[in-house]
């Protein structure tokens, strides 16, 4: 299942959001992305750690960067829909991108998904031989929380409404599709 738009065809949420009439996501420089710096397509994903359908779309992910990689940026954007555990383990995967590990640990959350509930974050960085006292340091940092809630507020003002969402280009949408038709 998946709905295919253009940006502009988006139905955007602008009450009271402060980011109210942005037309496209923007890349930070706290926003954790990957790909080759003159990239001239941009992947925005709207994802949310504690999301199956996230995960479940993460294969056809790898899969583009395989083929595509040297073309393409991928620019992950916290889309927390499960307020606790999803915000928790938002902040934890910003945590570790402090250190240089944003998709190691991405990926291992991922993997992990199935126990997020009862998951320790500093498990995953210890198995990522993160320093666990700035990582414990970092879960606590309010201004992490608050780049994972701007990420969110984003993607609402840009009418994005369930996860995971791309936007790639002038087109969006959301769910798991095929790497054929993404």
């Amino acid at each position: 299942f998946f709905i295919w738009q253009t940006v502009g065809e988006i139905k955007k949420q602008d009450t009271g959001n402060p980011y109210a009439g942005l037309e496209r996501p923007v890349v930070y420089p706290e926003s954790p992305w990957e790909g080759d710096d003159g990239s001239k397509l941009q992947i925005f994903e709207f994802g949310d750690f504690a999301c199956p359908t996230c995960a479940a779309m993460q294969p056809v992910v790898e899969q583009i960067f395989a083929k595509y990689g040297n073309r393409l940026a991928h620019v992950w954007k916290d889309f927390p829909v499960h307020p606790d555990v999803s915000r928790a383990a938002a902040v934890a995967a910003r945590c570790a991108g402090q250190q240089g590990k944003f998709w190691p640990y991405h990926d291992w959350l991922f993997k992990e998904q199935a126990n997020i509930n009862k998951l320790s974050f500093t498990d995953g960085a210890n198995g990522l031989k993160l320093d666990e006292k700035k990582f414990t340091a970092c879960l606590s940092d309010k201004k992490v929380l608050d780049y994972v809630e701007r990420d969110f507020l984003e993607g609402q003002a840009i009418g994005v409404a369930q996860t995971p969402a791309f936007v790639v280009g002038n087109n969006a949408f959301t769910g798991v599709i095929s790497f054929v038709d993404f």
